[in-house]
């Protein structure tokens, strides 16, 4: 299942900081938002960064698994 994250632009700048892949780094500028698409493992991996090192971005992860009807 593939979710579409919107993270502010520190948030996103953390999350780069502790997690490179793919998926940080093909994230689309919105506006002022971060847009990463990613499928349902990445979100798990990037929420459990963003615990450990950014609590900004753990709500906005968080949220988007939630919305998809997966579970954390």
């Amino acid at each position: 299942m593939r979710l579409k994250i919107f993270l502010d632009v520190a948030s996103y700048d953390c999350l780069r900081k502790y997690h490179s892949s793919d998926v940080t780094t093909a994230a689309v500028l919105l506006g002022s938002a971060r847009v990463i698409d990613c499928d349902d493992m990445e979100a798990r991996e990037l929420l459990l960064v963003a615990r450990s090192h950014c609590p900004n971005a753990v709500g906005k992860i968080a949220e988007a698994i939630r919305t998809s009807g997966l579970t954390q």
